[in-house]
């Protein structure tokens, strides 16, 4: 089930741990069009310095989609989002929540050095946003640069070289196959 967006300020924290299943705290900055929002790292975190480079999510006031944004200072990420709004241009994080894409991979060859995968992408919008695809995606293990068998490389080919990394990252070992929404 897909949780009621924030009606104020007071809920966003809900919803950020309903959508996140997490209970970690946010700051959260209102903005006109939505509220930025950066996870509270703990002493521990900031005493190994992983606040560098920590992300904004926005969530926007209307629909309550959630997108991911630069780790610039969240007034910035407001102000830009706001006047991407205002000027009815995309913003330019990408959408988190509600999931565009289910996205499968099959993993069909592997070197020391490369990993390859058969990725499909199915929209998840309603009429679909394009049919069903399938892409060859090639990713260097050593610095996850990629390519596909595409001139253009499907968006869902970026999500699924991060998602790949992070479930090979605790073991070491990349999957073999998997299913995921993005």
């Amino acid at each position: 089930m897909i949780p009621a967006a924030p009606g104020n300020d007071d809920e966003v924290p809900r919803y950020l741990a309903e959508v996140f299943g997490t209970d970690r705290p946010f700051a959260i900055h209102p903005c006109e069009y939505g509220w930025v929002c950066q996870q509270q790292l703990t002493d521990e975190e900031l005493a190994a310095d992983l606040g560098m480079g920590l992300g904004n999510y926005v969530v926007n006031r209307r629909t309550g989609a959630i997108t991911a944004h630069a780790s610039l200072h969240p007034l910035t990420i407001g102000e830009q989002y706001d006047d991407d709004l205002r000027a009815g241009n995309p913003v330019r994080g990408y959408q988190l929540h509600p999931p565009l894409w289910e996205i499968g991979l099959r993993r069909v060859a592997e070197t020391p050095a490369e990993i390859r995968y058969l990725v499909t992408a199915r929209s998840l919008l309603e009429p679909p946003a394009e049919e069903p695809s399938e892409h060859l995606l090639t990713i260097d293990k050593l610095n996850f640069h990629y390519f596909t068998d595409s001139e253009e490389t499907h968006t869902a080919c970026g999500h699924a070289v991060v998602w790949a990394e992070q479930q090979g990252r605790p073991s070491g070992v990349w999957p073999e196959s998997g299913t995921f929404r993005a």
